[in-house]
């Protein structure tokens, strides 16, 4: 088992938080155009136990996914650090992390009070990117349920809500109480795609290739 990093913007971490979101996708790079996938998972492959064989025009290659079932994917997410003087929660000159997602303040760590006191870039009220969040920090551990591959427009109604993605019809009621169902949490799931990938050339017109990979919570304090 092996933990990795993952990022996560606010909103989705939020959709974690409340049980929305059990699944993302992640590109998978340098991937043919035309091609027909087999899937194998092993055990003890030092590339990781989730391959994609592609056979494709050129022939066959194997591809690895860096994320394992059962591996720990631990959250990044955007944070400020809050030096407090005083309160009935904080003590004088506690520092805290404040999580932006949606306003949760934890102490620090002594040891990790002891990293942000130290490094010039992080002053009280500095919002840290979550590419700089440290491990310690984090406070949102997911466990890796299962690995598949699909290209990103296959992905079925059930699926877009598992991403935490919801929608509100014409009718202004929302989309899990519409009869039918309608595509309102599909074009929002494209929007969001699009939002991240579009400008990295994995747009949804692109129909890239993705890993599907769905996860829990899992509590990493036991």
């Amino acid at each position: 088992m092996t933990d990795h990093p993952i990022f996560f913007k606010s909103d989705m971490v939020r959709a974690i938080l409340d049980g929305r979101k059990t699944q993302t996708r992640r590109i998978i790079k340098n991937m043919p155009k035309e091609w027909h996938r087999g899937q194998t998972g092993f055990e003890n492959n030092p590339h990781g136990d989730e391959e994609v064989i592609i056979h494709g025009d050129c022939g066959s290659e194997t591809i690895y996914c860096r994320y394992s079932v059962g591996d720990l994917l631990w959250v990044r997410e955007n944070v400020r650090t809050i030096c407090y003087s005083g309160g009935p929660d904080f003590g004088y000159g506690e520092f805290c992390i404040e999580y932006l997602a949606d306003e949760q303040l934890v102490k620090c760590p002594d040891e990790l009070e002891k990293w942000w006191r130290h490094n010039w870039h992080v002053r009280p009220s500095t919002t840290i990117p979550s590419i700089h969040m440290p491990k310690d920090a984090c406070r949102l551990w997911l466990k890796v349920k299962s690995v598949r591959v699909e290209r990103v427009q296959e992905i079925s109604e059930a699926d877009v809500r598992a991403e935490g993605v919801s929608g509100v019809c014409n009718f202004g009621e929302n989309i899990d109480h519409v009869a039918g169902g309608c595509d309102c949490a599909r074009d929002r799931f494209v929007g969001l795609w699009d939002s991240i990938y579009a400008k990295r050339g994995y747009g949804w017109e692109v129909n890239p290739g993705v890993w599907v990979v769905e996860f829990e919570r899992y509590d990493n304090t036991t």
